[in-house]
């Protein structure tokens, strides 16, 4: 297949006159005209040829014909434009029309056929046809029939080979009222169809090529072998349903239009039901040193000239269809991979076993922990090379950052903590608008992946991107809704791979308790599950001062779990933009895992709802004045509560517990304390003591004789 700036001038036989006719009163024939001029010209079957006079010129290159209806038909073999030859024969346009009114046409080329679908000329049978074409051609070089599906001819496809390496094709096609020179009608069955329809699914792999000739070649070699007619632009407007469910392995002409048609049929195929399962091969994978345009049907004639026998010719193409890589189609359907045809990739990690390179991590936490802060400080270390908290002693490759922020203002919280973090304000950018076409400023969403790719180009050395929180970001997409999630996720984690930057997508808790600390990230769990590892923030329940945090890992598919850091957040004094808040990294061990925390979270949650239950039944019980500890019991004991959660429920209702009567009669009741008494932790307990069967604890009281008879402590 020739490229567009090397092949000739489309050499269809021309006929053209000017838009002034001929002398009505001539009777000149333009053929015995034309051949008057020609001195040599030689007789061929129904036409003529001479050398060419519009070039040098010394092998016959203009043919010279008969029209249908009489005029003179020229054309030159070597390229020449029809008035340039007429004018070198001294002659003008229209001296070419036949005599009489009517006879011209305009000053424009026209086919060797009457032009326009009404007029044309229909022929009993295809070799009519071809006939009438050969009378003005002479004789065709080859022809290709296309049959369909029950092997009767629709269409035939007729080539003629020129002097100058070029080609000429001419279809003809069955239509209802014969055959006529014009391409079939679409869609239009594949070449060889009965074949294709006869083989078994399985047996063997299809090949498309590229035209008639390579197919004719190829099939030539006992292979299953198909293309499509028109030329490498017309594969759309073939019918490719047959070879729905098949193997197909393309092998395109060595040239960019051979890639084109490649990709065309690939597509086609993709969209048939079922899809054909679609690979490709270039035919450098047997003749490394192909010259341009080159294809199959090139490789075998040149083999057998340099005396290879078929055997060893087919055995060569079948090592080019088991090298095939599949293709991805753009039409429905499973999309396959070999994994031969994948090269493996070392891992690469922005912090080692923490947040991989290429993937999207998760950040999770309640507000005011400092996620904000701890992204803060991971992007100042990337923009420095500042080692890892947990290598203090290896620097890191430098890189830029991009922080999609929607929660902070860059002037008074972003900028000034990146410089209480020391970070190089330099490599570090800020991304929250997208400029529109109109020149409006429009706030950027994930909805708007090219533009964060368009971001990252300019940028060019990124190495993180952070969004915070990822929320605020997604446009349209409902963050509760799995599907819309990943399919917003999915090309960010496709643009991750593809520049090798780490993304962390900062999200808060949800308020819910129980269950893995995988499941508490906010919104949908297609966040997490997208991620490649998830990190949770959480205050450290066992800090008295309240002032120590947690990083622990909650998800990990590329590494193992790393173990958890502490860290607190500490002022740092910052030029004239006062103290600000910075992460201050712990050096002691984290041992608690995060899923830990959260089960002695939602156990302290359940035992307050517990007592939270056990105070409103408790108010109840003492509303009309003291109750019977013993009675107290029994009827918790009926509603289904435990006495640990009553005892508690009496602490923060500051019940009183008295003694009533003396000696065997006595007994210990509750009872609500009057307003303005002692809240229980308040109290100053002395000595605690066990009392009888009901485990009341109580403060130790002065005798009888010593003063008060009750206490407002924890009885």
């Amino acid at each position: 297949m020739s490229s567009a700036s090397e092949r000739p001038r489309p050499l269809a036989e021309i006929a053209a006159a000017s838009t002034n006719h001929r002398n009505p009163n001539s009777t000149a024939d333009p053929v015995q005209l034309v051949l008057s001029r020609i001195p040599g010209a030689q007789q061929r079957g129904n036409g003529w040829v001479a050398c060419c006079p519009a070039h040098d010129d010394r092998h016959p290159s203009l043919s010279i014909s008969i029209g249908n209806d009489g005029r003179a038909l020229v054309r030159c073999f070597g390229g020449c434009a029809v008035e340039t030859v007429v004018s070198k024969l001294g002659l003008k346009m229209r001296d070419l029309m036949p005599p009489g009114p009517g006879s011209g046409v305009s000053g424009k080329a026209v086919a060797p056929t009457p032009s326009g679908k009404a007029n044309r000329r229909a022929f009993a049978t295809a070799q009519e046809a071809l006939g009438q074409l050969e009378r003005t051609s002479g004789p065709h070089s080859a022809g290709w029939t296309y049959l369909d599906a029950l092997g009767e001819p629709v269409g035939v496809v007729v080539r003629w080979d020129q002097r100058d390496g070029g080609k000429e094709i001419r279809p003809i096609s069955k239509t209802e009222s014969g055959w006529v020179f014009s391409a079939m009608s679409e869609p239009r069955p594949l070449f060889g169809l009965p074949q294709l329809v006869n083989q078994a699914v399985g047996s063997q792999p299809i090949l498309v090529v590229e035209g008639e000739k390579c197919a004719e070649a190829v099939a030539g070699l006992s292979f299953l072998v198909t293309t499509s007619s028109g030329g490498s632009n017309a594969a759309r407007k073939t019918d490719w349903r047959p070879l729905a469910g098949r193997q197909v392995v393309i092998i395109p002409d060595h040239d960019a239009a051979g890639a084109r048609y490649a990709a065309d049929v690939a597509a086609c195929l993709g969209r048939i039901s079922p899809p054909a399962t679609v690979m490709t091969s270039s035919i450098t994978g047997i003749w490394p040193d192909a010259p341009d345009s080159a294809d199959l049907a090139d490789y075998v004639a040149s083999q057998r000239r340099a005396g290879k026998n078929d055997t060893s010719i087919r055995q060569d193409i079948e090592s080019l269809v088991a090298k095939a890589a599949p293709v991805e189609s753009t039409g429905p359907g499973p999309v396959l991979t070999r994994a031969t045809d994948i090269k493996p990739q070392r891992l690469s990690w922005l912090w080692l076993n923490r947040i991989p390179l290429g993937k999207l991590v998760v950040l999770a936490g309640d507000p005011s922990l400092g996620k904000s802060l701890i992204t803060t400080d991971i992007a100042a270390r990337v923009s420095t090379g500042t080692p890892w908290p947990d290598s203090p002693l290896k620097s890191n490759e430098v890189g830029s950052v991009l922080i999609l922020s929607a929660e902070d203002d860059p002037e008074d919280t972003i900028v000034p903590r990146l410089k209480a973090a020391s970070a190089d304000l330099s490599r570090i950018q800020l991304l929250s608008t997208v400029r529109q076409a109109d020149g409006r400023l429009a706030p950027f969403t994930l909805e708007s992946i090219g533009t964060l790719e368009t971001a990252l180009l300019l940028m060019s050395d990124v190495r993180l991107v952070i969004i915070d929180p990822i929320s605020a970001f997604m446009g349209r997409a409902d963050s509760h809704k799995n599907a819309e999630v990943r399919g917003l996720l999915a090309p960010l984690s496709v643009l991750a791979q593809k520049h090798r930057i780490a993304v962390i997508a900062v999200t808060h808790l949800t308020k819910s308790y129980g269950g893995k600390a995988l499941y508490r990230a906010t919104g949908s769990l297609a966040f997490v599950a997208a991620a490649r590892a998830a990190w949770v923030v959480v205050a450290d329940p066992d800090d008295d001062k309240k002032q120590r945090r947690l990083l622990l890992s909650v998800k990990s598919n590329l590494g193992p779990h790393s173990p958890g850091l502490a860290y607190h957040v500490h002022a740092v004094a910052v030029d004239d933009l006062g103290m600000q808040p910075c992460v201050a990294w712990s050096s002691d061990p984290v041992t608690v895992a995060a899923d830990d925390l959260f089960s002695r979270e939602t156990d302290r949650r359940q035992v307050d709802s517990a007592v939270q239950t056990a105070s409103e039944w408790l108010k109840e019980q003492l509303a009309s004045g003291p109750a019977s500890v013993t009675d107290l019991q029994s009827q918790a004991k009926e509603a289904g509560l435990s006495w640990s959660a009553v005892r508690r429920a009496q602490g923060q209702l500051r019940v009183v517990a008295r003694k009533q009567g003396f000696g065997e009669g006595s007994k210990w009741v509750w009872l609500r304390p009057p307003e303005g008494a002692q809240a229980a932790e308040d109290a100053h307990h002395v000595e605690l003591s066990t009392f009888d069967p009901n485990e009341h604890l109580r403060i130790a009281r002065p005798g009888p004789d010593e003063g008060a008879d009750e206490d407002w402590g924890q009885g």
